[in-house]
């Protein structure tokens, strides 16, 4: 869309109050900040008053959050139940360290899941 597309079109959105409330779904960052480039190069920088560009991440993390579902985003949500499969493995041969004992005692997966990611921190 050029921009006096984008300002007909945003401003062509109903407004039933005092003060507009606008959601326009983007892709990424960078497409929001074209959106109100452009609509402020169309002259109708008032479009940007009570308008929000959200991502679709943006909006999952809103919805989930808004449920009370409780979720880690990222590589951190899968790093214990992976870490769980490679203790269980059979190829799993450590020289420090028993492995019958990372698999015989509970919450080792945790535990290294834990610490990987205070390292990365």
């Amino acid at each position: 869309m050029l921009s006096g597309q984008r300002a007909t079109w945003l401003g062509s959105l109903p407004v039933d109050a005092v003060l507009p409330e606008r959601t326009v779904l983007v892709r990424n960052e960078a497409v929001a900040h074209c959106w109100r480039r452009d609509i402020a190069m169309a002259g109708r920088e008032d479009l940007l008053v009570g308008t929000r560009f959200v991502t679709p991440l943006a909006v999952a993390v809103l919805i989930l959050e808004n449920a009370g579902v409780a979720f880690t985003m990222g590589e951190e949500a899968a790093r214990a139940p992976r870490l769980s499969a490679v203790i269980a493995s059979e190829d799993l041969h450590l020289q420090s360290l028993d492995t019958a004992v990372l698999r015989e005692r509970p919450g080792w997966d945790d535990a290294l899941a834990a610490t990987m990611g205070d390292l990365e921190a």
